[in-house]
């Protein structure tokens, strides 16, 4: 599978709403906090499993395959010199297929993607293989916020099984 950068993700009117959206969860009480990773994150909010089941899923499919489903979706606001994301692998069968959306930042926070940097800019998405890639973010420097949305999508055989 090849990592692509995919510019222009959303039209800017969806883009617009996806930023207000996300900026009305930092304000609402619907974010939790985790130490280890320093970021707010929230799984499955409204606007974004709307985008996840519609607009995002046909993109997706373009990339992907057309054999594909949704598994669910993630929101994560890194905010602190303290926010980082390990090197791991996502699991597996949900997270097969990962887009990866910026939606705000004061300054890039690459991704790695099998070791090789990727530097994305408001929407933009990168498309990888979660489970197949290795994939991480070095320690973010102090003063930076960023804003992504990942959308999770598996192989249709899996579709019957609960992925949540």
């Amino acid at each position: 599978m090849k990592v692509q950068i995919l510019d222009n993700f959303l039209p800017p009117e969806l883009f617009d709403q996806t930023k207000k959206e996300f900026n009305d969860l930092i304000d609402s009480n619907e974010m939790h906090f985790c130490k280890e990773f320093g970021r707010m994150y929230c799984h499955r909010p409204s606007w974004f499993d709307y985008l996840h089941k519609t607009l995002v899923l046909d993109q997706a499919k373009k990339l992907f395959g057309n054999d594909i489903v949704p598994s669910y979706n993630f929101l994560s606001y890194y905010m602190t010199e303290h926010s980082i994301c390990r090197l791991h692998t996502d699991r597996f069968p949900m997270c097969q297929y990962t887009l990866d959306l910026c939606i705000f930042q004061n300054d890039p926070w690459d991704i790695y993607v099998n070791y090789i940097p990727y530097k994305l800019e408001p929407n933009q998405a990168l498309s990888y293989s979660g489970t197949g890639m290795p994939h991480y973010r070095e320690w973010m420097e102090k003063g930076n916020r960023v804003a992504l949305a990942f959308f999770h999508f598996s192989d249709s055989v899996y579709a019957k099984m609960d992925l949540n």
